[in-house]
């Protein structure tokens, strides 16, 4: 195995979202997608992005912002089931959160 560095498009999407801790992260076919997670530069986050691994260079993508979708947290996990994501948990950085979420990436939409 041998480390790479890509090259990544440094848009507005990349330096509004990509300096983050703890976000929510899982790949289906050739997308990595981030969900949530925090920084000292903007805080607590809500949103789901994603990268699509086969492209050069690499451009961020924000998915819709107009869709019910789980509140903003960090330290939640997230799998990859029969190409849905379920993200359970996490932090608000006040309280737990004890929600399961699915979405499904064709119709980019969340389920409680």
């Amino acid at each position: 195995m041998k480390w790479e560095e890509v090259t990544v498009n440094e848009n507005a999407v990349y330096h509004r979202y990509w300096t983050r801790d703890s976000y929510g992260f899982r790949v289906i076919g050739s997308k990595a997608y981030f969900h949530g997670g925090f920084s000292t530069i903007h805080p607590l986050g809500n949103f789901m992005v994603s990268y699509d691994l086969a492209e050069t260079p690499l451009n961020l993508t924000e998915l819709s912002v107009d869709i019910t979708m789980p509140t903003s947290r960090y330290y939640h996990s997230m799998t990859v089931v029969s190409g849905y994501f379920f993200m359970y948990g996490g932090s608000d950085g006040n309280n737990v959160i004890d929600q399961l979420w699915v979405y499904d990436q064709h119709r980019e939409t969340w389920t409680l």
